[in-house]
């Protein structure tokens, strides 16, 4: 571009596409190479795609092509300078834009587009670059480009401090390099200056595009309002697009919220399967000891007279027994015993419960509420498995609740799940303890609920059952944990039992 042509550019407030080019801007979808080889297509394209580019997200797509205000501002830049010739692609703006493209394809530096299309206007700029530092901003084109194109007289870590991004200035320099008809400061480049002299070779003997054709002035005169047509067009059918849009991120957000349960029951069950083959063999290597210490104790028990002495033994033995009882709680806990399937109702837990700890209850000042359950069906699983589930369940609800509280157990059933419910009136456990709840022997829960093995045995039998046991985080509400079960219609076990 002489120096004429880059004073009358400063002059107009934009570098006119070619007619064809503006065209294409209105098919459906936008074919990006039938634009891509414009220098003023792609000025326009940097200057008004949203949200602005950069090298790193700059790309020539046709969804990005369709939007509408490109074609509302070339109708109305049209408008505002009909007159003066459409930018040309030289031969040489082509080959600088293969190689830019090319260099930052292999090395990842920026995408692809945003050095094709700097490559683009450096090389139909030529040596008139330093234009660029004026026409650039004046154009309002993003500041990453005015950098690539017009300071190339100054060393790249200048360049950089003053803002410009470094892998770009690197894939252009080196493009410049090897051209050779560019002046700017040279500064070598191991990495990409040995891809460079390929890519012109390449380049050079590769089948180029051909030039844009202009259309007669009469048609001229009408682009802008195919241009603007085309604009409200897309805005109609943006505006149709959104709700279902918003109706996609809703269902992709209520599958990520599935996902992200799945994975963290699938990291729960992992890591207590883990903790449960730890129990196992914590269990076997203390038990031998331990069994030692009570034997030799009651021994030496048995031979003493001292009443003083006879206190220190039997405080010795009773917590051996406490040990042996955590450890038989360990072991039921890691190598829980083979499940004894058969048909269970929920009607029958509920009457379990109510003569299990109806007397317990009474003495802690709690009331237990146990509505009947009105569904009719059975889950196929081992009663006294179950039975034990829910005695730790509700033990710990007993506990939890506190004088004048209340502990609630009902049965939901639908056609593939029967789900115990366990709520009580206690505060619940804190955000910090959620997640270790069925771990065993932890000991950051909530006043009232125990540090033992009771709610990780609970997990643990109801998996050996086919289902789960889960606590349900609701702010500002009960506590509430729920045992899962698969659900058999009571139908289908009558018939079976028969």
């Amino acid at each position: 571009m002489d120096t004429a042509c880059v004073q009358s550019a400063l002059a107009r407030p934009w570098l006119r596409p070619a007619t064809t080019s503006l065209i294409a801007l209105t098919d459906d979808p936008v074919t990006p190479e039938r634009v891509a080889h414009d220098p003023g297509f792609v000025l326009h394209l940097l200057r008004y795609t949203r949200p602005t580019p950069t090298p790193d997200t700059f790309e020539l797509t046709p969804a990005g092509l369709t939007q509408p205000g490109l074609c509302e501002t070339a109708a109305a830049l049209l408008e505002l300078d009909p007159s003066g010739s459409p930018s040309v692609c030289t031969d040489s703006a082509r080959v600088a834009a293969h190689i830019c493209a090319g260099l930052a394809r292999v090395s990842g530096l920026c995408t692809a587009d945003a050095a094709g299309a700097v490559g683009l206007l450096l090389g139909t700029l030529g040596r008139s670059a330093k234009s660029a530092r004026k026409m650039f901003p004046r154009w309002r084109l993003p500041a990453w480009v005015t950098m690539a194109v017009g300071f190339l007289e100054l060393p790249l870590d200048d360049v950089v401090a003053l803002g410009g991004h470094r892998g770009l200035l690197r894939v252009i320099r080196a493009a410049v390099r090897v051209i050779g008809e560019v002046p700017g400061y040279h500064e070598a480049d191991p990495e990409l200056d040995g891809q460079a002299p390929f890519l012109l070779e390449q380049a050079r003997s590769a089948t180029l595009p051909p030039h844009a054709h202009e259309i007669g002035e009469t048609d001229l005169k009408l682009l802008p309002r195919l241009l603007r047509a085309t604009a409200k067009l897309r805005q109609r059918t943006g505006q149709v697009l959104v709700p279902e849009l918003e109706k996609r991120i809703d269902q992709l957000s209520v599958a990520l919220a599935k996902s992200r349960a799945e994975f963290d029951a699938a990291v729960k069950d992992a890591r207590l399967s883990s903790l449960a083959e730890y129990a196992a063999g914590a269990a076997h290597e203390i038990n031998t000891p331990l069994a030692v210490i009570s034997t030799n104790t009651q021994l030496l028990r048995s031979a003493e007279d001292e009443p003083d002495r006879l206190g220190r033994y039997d405080t010795i033995i009773r917590h051996t027994k406490r040990i042996h009882e955590i450890l038989y709680g360990s072991r039921q806990f890691a190598h829980p015993p083979q499940p004894q399937p058969a048909f269970v109702s929920p009607a029958a837990w509920v009457n379990d419960i109510q003569a299990e700890f109806a007397a317990e209850a009474a003495e802690r000042q709690v009331t237990l509420d146990l509505p009947c359950p009105r569904a009719a069906a059975r889950a196929w699983a081992d009663a006294s498995h179950l039975r034990t589930v829910l005695g730790h369940l509700v033990k710990n609800a007993l506990e939890a609740a506190g004088p004048g509280g209340w502990v609630r157990v009902r049965a939901e059933v639908d056609f593939a799940t029967v789900r115990i419910v366990v709520e009580d009136s206690g505060r619940g456990p804190t955000a910090a303890a959620v997640p270790h709840l069925f771990d065993p022997f932890y000991s950051g829960r909530a006043a009232g609920r125990g540090r033992g093995l009771g709610l990780a045995i609970a997990w643990r039998l109801a998996k050996q059952n086919g289902g789960d046991v889960s606590y349900e985080p609701r702010p500002n509400q009960p506590a509430r944990f729920v045992v899962t079960l698969p659900a058999v219609p009571a139908e289908v076990s009558d018939r079976r039992s028969a």
